[in-house]
């Protein structure tokens, strides 16, 4: 189940400040504050560091769309693109997840990091 959430992260490359659109078990719908760069593509790996108050959780995952880039399609949502977490997430993570998305967890920060 999706959830809409607005949680603030950021990537370290490219150098992006983003918002966390929605959330659930299976990924994430992101939104970047500034234009996309080209380098972005559709599965790229990409690695979520969420910290958390007793640590930091690092999740992987891979980046499963990106706004406009399908052909004769314009982007529903400009500047986003999606993540899928890997299949085999850990329980734990799941639970973090479900934690976040319900509001029972508060990420003290999420940054995002792309794989070439």
């Amino acid at each position: 189940e999706r959830t809409p959430v607005s949680l603030s992260a950021s990537s370290t490359a490219p150098k992006l400040e983003l918002e966390i659109a929605n959330l659930s078990a299976g990924g994430m719908q992101v939104r970047a504050k500034a234009p996309i760069d080209d380098a972005l593509r559709t599965g790229m790996g990409v690695k979520v560091e969420i910290e958390i108050a007793d640590g930091r959780r690092v999740l992987q995952g891979k980046v499963a769309w990106v706004a406009g880039q399908r052909p004769g399609e314009g982007p529903r949502v400009p500047d986003s693109f999606g993540i899928e977490f890997d299949s085999a997430l850990p329980a734990r993570d799941r639970e973090l997840l479900e934690q976040i998305r319900q509001g029972h967890a508060e990420p003290k920060s999420i940054v995002i990091t792309l794989e070439s």
